[in-house]
């Protein structure tokens, strides 16, 4: 153990967080409600210093990624990731202030909360799936002191994964994706069950069918099983070399069976531009293909010019771009892919296809159960993720209610409100009434550059900019019907995650007031679907007020009229 001086009480502002430096490690300050808390210092999903997030109301949001940690307890409070803070023991001596920790913490930064490791009784929670929703709903389960069996039933064969990782480090082993180890689920009385793909469940007899011919009896259901990549169904689908990425070992063919090759990749989404920018220099070339509807890579979702700009990145790096004409068959020769015809017949040479084209809810299995299902096949949950009685579901397969907009139903595949939906359908499946109220936080990262997007905005009519997309410095506010909904960041310090904050508490920000307060940091609107009119709002709104103020100067208005 290690007690030191860190700081004088009074260097510590209400509503302020610091970093210090204790031992061979660091921790973080803060003082809420005239109280001074100890924690430690690094985000526990990625290491993050935490003293560059965003704070708030004794809560601290990591700069890259949006984890939620209290910063009076240490506990994790919203996702991505599994583990707490280390809380450390703070005295006040005459005016001073000491800080008393272990100094092991500082290696080993993460606190596993503690879990329930003692069944007493016959209840059994069954979770199908095995990624981020399922081993959430697992693990909240065991720390709130449930006493029955808790299964997890996944048709892989690994312990849940960091499958966020997989486009960006092809390459990865899975081993070192794993978010836990078996013997760690073994020692918390997690039950794991591999290769286990559920076929059908009768929610009359509370049970569940796998394709090896077992049969799973159940108290409650989680149903967590995500989505499948859309399969391609044109000429030539079943060429060799086409590949779907879902698994490490799917990244893993692609990573081999790509280098100093020609590489055609479908689909303009993250995935898809992801695997484009990790394959740069790699492969002897890289091609995006779109489907013919979008001008630019995510336009719809970021819009025209911040996509314009990820495009231009990756032409800077040599990826060619087909966005104006759909695929209308693969070639191929000896069984093998040899290129890939537009819909103009023109050829692109291709050794190897890369289909990230979206993908497709695996709820199949669900469809004789009591469970609503919109046309999609998404599985339709209420705001504490119950899809039936004794069922509950979430991640990629839901449609939930969004409470921060008018409770909509909603369908988002973000890592990170998997790991919402895990937490709170266990909650509530040990009858603690607990509603999802995450605000939807995902990332991406593209040749060393990464954007942040906090909120959710399925379609906007005005994107209000600070900064400067062109350089990549930049926060992207979207808007409908003039209220803010979601924000996009790059280079921006921890933007999105103090956006998170004020969407949470449904504080939007005021578009008016950023435009104000932003109009010296070259900030600027674009109304979508009007010629850029909105652009020079600024420059209109100040010529405006430099008119008043000549014309009070010259007594143009009387003061009655101003």
């Amino acid at each position: 153990m290690i007690e030191q001086h860190i700081c004088e009480e009074n260097d510590i502002k209400e509503g302020e967080m610091k970093q210090f430096e204790l031992g061979q490690g660091k921790v973080l300050i803060t003082k809420t409600n005239g109280s001074i808390s100890a924690v430690s210092a690094k985000c526990t999903h990625y290491g993050a210093p935490l003293v560059t997030g965003a704070y708030k109301d004794g809560k601290v949001r990591c700069p890259w990624h949006g984890a939620c940690f209290n910063t009076v307890t240490g506990d994790i409070e919203d996702f991505p990731g599994l583990d707490s803070l280390h809380k450390y023991e703070v005295n006040i001596r005459n005016g001073k202030v000491f800080v008393r920790a272990n100094e092991e913490t500082f290696s080993d930064f993460r606190r596993v909360k503690p879990m329930q490791t003692c069944c007493s009784n016959d209840e059994i929670y069954l979770i199908i799936g095995g990624g981020c929703a399922a081993i959430l709903c697992a693990e909240t389960l065991r720390q709130e002191g449930f006493k029955g069996q808790v299964i997890m039933a996944t048709q892989e064969c690994h312990v849940p994964y960091d499958r966020t990782k997989l486009s960006k480090m092809l390459n990865a082993e899975a081993e070192k994706l794993y978010l836990r180890k078996e013997a760690f689920l073994k020692e918390k009385d997690i039950e794991i069950q591999f290769n286990k793909k559920a076929c059908s469940v009768d929610s009359t007899k509370s049970t569940v069918s796998f394709s090896d011919g077992s049969v799973q009896q159940y108290t409650k259901l989680f149903v967590a099983t995500g989505g499948q990549p859309r399969v391609l169904s044109i000429p030539g689908h079943d060429l060799q070399n086409i590949f779907y990425l879902r698994s490490p070992e799917d990244a893993n063919k692609i990573h081999e069976s790509s280098q100093g090759k020609d590489v055609v990749i479908l689909g303009t989404g993250f995935i898809g531009m992801e695997i484009a920018a990790y394959l740069t220099g790699k492969a002897k070339s890289v091609t995006v293909v779109g489907s013919g509807q979008t001008k630019v890579p995510f336009g719809k979702l970021l819009g025209e010019e911040v996509g314009s700009r990820f495009m231009k990145m990756h032409m800077d790096k040599g990826v060619k771009f087909h966005l104006d004409q759909p695929v209308k068959e693969i070639k191929g020769t000896g069984g093998k892919v040899a290129g890939v015809v537009l819909h103009d017949d023109q050829v692109l040479p291709a050794d190897v296809v890369l289909s990230g084209i979206g993908v497709v809810p695996s709820t199949g299995f669900m469809k004789d159960t009591n469970v609503q299902m919109n046309k999609y096949g998404h599985i339709i949950v209420d705001k504490f993720m119950k899809a039936g009685e004794g069922i509950y579901a979430g991640g990629d397969i839901v449609s939930y209610p969004y409470c921060h907009d008018n409770d909509c139903m909603i369908n988002i595949g973000h890592w990170q409100l998997a790991s919402a939906h895990g937490r709170v359908a266990a909650m509530n499946m040990l009858g603690k009434k607990t509603p999802c109220v995450t605000v939807p936080f995902f990332w991406t990262g593209q040749f060393g550059k990464s954007l942040r997007y906090a909120g959710h905005c399925s379609s906007f009519d005005e994107i209000v900019y600070e900064g400067d997309v062109e350089d990549m410095k930049f926060a992207a506010y979207y808007l409908r019907e003039g209220k803010v909904h979601a924000i996009a960041c790059m280079n921006m310090g921890a933007k999105a995650s103090e956006v998170a904050f004020e969407l949470q508490n449904g504080c939007f920000p005021c578009p008016e007031h950023l435009r104000v307060v932003s109009s010296s940091k070259h900030l600027s609107s674009h109304k979508v679907g009007e010629h850029n009119f909105f652009r020079y709002g600024v420059g209109i709104a100040l010529f405006s007020v430099a008119c008043v103020i000549i014309a009070r100067k010259f007594n143009v208005f009387s003061t009655r009229n101003l």
